[in-house]
């Protein structure tokens, strides 16, 4: 009983919030926005429906990794605000607590996957008379990846005491810093990038194509050798599935023991 009032509350508190009132219809309207242009004769309809839900895709992984970020950012540091003297001094067990935190704001960041998923679904079955046959994996892997950031974004926010600071922290780590990361490592050590997230959401816009891309494929520029890799299924979900295991304990084993001052 507890626990489902900690989540209903919470759940109301992010969807109440101006955050979601913004990045829903925002991300809608951006989805759909080069579907209209191919209607209008804007631009170019895409020559099949693979072609056109990876065009879709593209943005996929940035618009689910700022509406975790955004709506996830302050799961924990409020609690170490102001509002901890009234969260932390009742009768409830820290887990439930960040348990309700978690789901909630995952339940949130859904409603806004959920719902770019769903305008592409609509204007891939009125432009194609169909969807990619692995529209369905897409979608599971999408909430995996939802609910791995959910998790980084609440470790972030359990270090710090500010929303504002572990919401533009986790941002920077995820849109700069990993992808940086990814290019030296890739590109010019030639080693698989593995342990990065963004490496392993590319499996979302790669099970959209029509064939699976190859793990490794090398090009040759002069006298270098370049090295693109590109994550299984299996492996870019365990990749995704440890992040949110890893992100959960350590944000958990931080809030557990954090005191309120």
């Amino acid at each position: 009983m507890v626990f489902r009032v900690l989540y209903s509350e919470n759940l109301k508190f992010y969807t109440r919030t101006r955050r979601f009132q913004v990045i829903l219809p925002l991300f809608a309207l951006l989805s759909a926005l080069e579907p209209l242009l191919v209607l209008a004769g804007v631009v170019p309809k895409p020559p099949d429906v693979y072609a056109f839900t990876q065009g879709a895709l593209a943005q996929f992984s940035e618009y689910v990794l700022l509406a975790c970020a955004v709506l996830a950012g302050d799961a924990i540091s409020r609690d170490f605000s102001r509002e901890g003297y009234f969260t932390l001094t009742q009768p409830v067990r820290r887990s439930e607590i960040m348990l309700a935190r978690f789901l909630s704001a995952f339940t949130a960041a859904l409603i806004v996957l959920l719902v770019i998923v769903g305008i592409g679904v609509g204007f891939s079955e009125y432009m194609y008379s169909g969807v990619v046959p692995n529209i369905i994996q897409i979608t599971l892997v999408g909430l995996l990846y939802a609910a791995s950031l959910t998790a980084f974004v609440m470790m972030f926010s359990s270090l710090s005491k500010s929303a504002a600071l572990s919401i533009v922290t986790a941002i920077l780590v995820l849109i700069i810093a990993m992808p940086i990361v990814q290019s030296v490592v890739e590109f010019l050590s030639g080693v698989e990038p593995w342990f990065l997230i963004t490496y392993a959401s590319e499996v979302i816009s790669n099970l959209a194509q029509q064939s699976y891309p190859p793990h490794l494929v090398t090009e040759r520029f002069g006298s270098r050798t370049i090295y693109l890799y590109s994550p299984g299924t299996l492996e870019g979900v365990a990749i995704i599935f440890g992040y949110l295991v890893v992100s959960g304990l350590v944000a958990w084993a931080v809030y557990s023991r954090k005191e309120l001052k």
